[in-house]
This record gives C-alpha cells, sequence and structure tokens, in this order.
C-alpha cells in the first residue's frame, strides 16, 4: 500500500514524501528505487527511513525527497519482497518548477 496513493506534487525547493507499508505473516523487505530509461536504479540511502514493527508484522518505508529539484520527478517503485516472491507498486514524483526559489515561492503564495 502507498500512502498517499496518488501522485506527490511538489514546488521546487520543497518537500514531498509517500511512504510504501507491507504487512503480513512474514516481514517483508522494502526496497525504494526510481525507473530511468536504462533501468530501474537505487534512491540515495538518506531518502529512505525504514520502520518495523514485529508485533504487527508491518513494514514500512518512507521516500522523502528534500528540496525537490526537477531532475527528481519521475516514476518511484516501491517492491515488496517477502521470501521468495516480489512485487511492487509505483507512484509518480512530480516538482513544479514555476517557482526559481523557496524565497520567490512564498511570495507567490502570499499574493
Amino acid at each position: 500500500m502507498l500512502i498517499p496513493d496518488r501522485a506527490i506534487i511538489v514546488i521546487q525547493g520543497q518537500d514531498g514524501k509517500v511512504t510504501c507499508e507491507a504487512e503480513g505473516a512474514s516481514v517483508a523487505t522494502l526496497l525504494w528505487k526510481k525507473e530511468t530509461d536504462s533501468g530501474d536504479v537505487d534512491v540515495p540511502n538518506n531518502w529512505v527511513t525504514s520502520i518495523v514493527n514485529r508485533a504487527t508484522n508491518r513494514v514500512q518505508a518512507v521516500l522523502k525527497i528534500t528540496n525537490a529539484k526537477v531532475e527528481d520527478a519521475g516514476v518511484y517503485k516501491c517492491i515488496v519482497k517477502v521470501q521468495d516472491k516480489t512485487t511492487f507498486k509505483k507512484t509518480r514524483f512530480r516538482v513544479d518548477g514555476r517557482c526559481c526559489c523557496v524565497v520567490a515561492c512564498k511570495k507567490a503564495l502570499v499574493l
């Protein structure tokens, strides 16, 4: 499951995040990758926070992109691995480059 389950849209320079969650009889492994023309690539380790709740067998992997840049936009895939089975969910991360910097964006929002 992805939370939220829709595309993530942020203004350039702001932060955006999406949580991938799995639960069940076995504790799963969750990985985030970005789709590119040359195949899936790992996201930087500091973009992902993993949370494991062994009492409920729930695992979360929170993908957080800070200070988003236009090149961060794209399709991200949360890959769920449970023993020998693998599945995935996709989300789109869009960066709106209308504002060149956070100060200009804040001023635009005030007007």
